[in-house]
């Protein structure tokens, strides 16, 4: 079960400090399940949000099962939208000089989160794609298939490559590896 101070343990271990999303904070306990694991909190200008122009502080953050996007506006609308995790088909970042931005694509969808603190948001994407590269991006009746079947470990390798999530070394070494076995 998730508490207040069991958040703030975590962001102050994670090096989160929040400024803005001091009231998204308080609302965590209640949107996290007692299973999910946190790996990341990121507060930047969510600037598309599921195909939508939100346009607002807010915050980010990411689980062992899903990427939530959360903001409470000063007039009191609510914006939280997630995308599950095996659901989640990159993510990057680029660093400005003062801000970098985030970007986290899903099969139709490309969130966009400016204004991020340099460090925390290499973090975050870090945490993030680590995250994602040990998910299975099939379903669970299908798992014996996958771990029998070069053909699908090929198939799943090669969109990590045209992704950019792998390089092209370790995509190389990695088909070795399956060719090989």
């Amino acid at each position: 079960m998730w508490t207040i101070d069991s958040i703030k343990k975590f962001y102050k271990d994670f090096g989160f400090k929040p400024s803005s999303t001091k009231s998204e904070i308080k609302e965590l306990s209640k949107l996290l399940h007692a299973d999910e694991q946190l790996h990341g909190l990121l507060e930047g200008f969510l600037k598309n949000i599921h195909g939508r122009s939100i346009n607002g502080l807010g915050l980010v953050i990411a689980t062992n099962k899903r990427v939530i996007f959360f903001r409470k506006s000063i007039i009191g609308t609510v914006t939280k939208e997630e995308i599950p995790l095996n659901k989640v088909t990159s993510a990057s970042y680029r660093k400005g000089l003062m801000f970098s931005s985030i970007s986290i694509t899903s099969a139709s969808n490309d969130s966009i989160v400016e204004q991020c603190d340099k460090k925390i948001s290499k973090k975050f994407i870090d945490n993030l794609l680590g995250l994602i590269n040990n998910q299975p991006n099939i379903s669970n009746n299908q798992d014996n298939n996958f771990q029998n079947d070069p053909l699908l470990k090929l198939e799943k390798l090669y969109e990590l490559k045209q992704k950019g999530i792998l390089t092209e070394d370790e995509y190389n070494q990695q088909k070795s590896k399956i060719l090989n076995s």
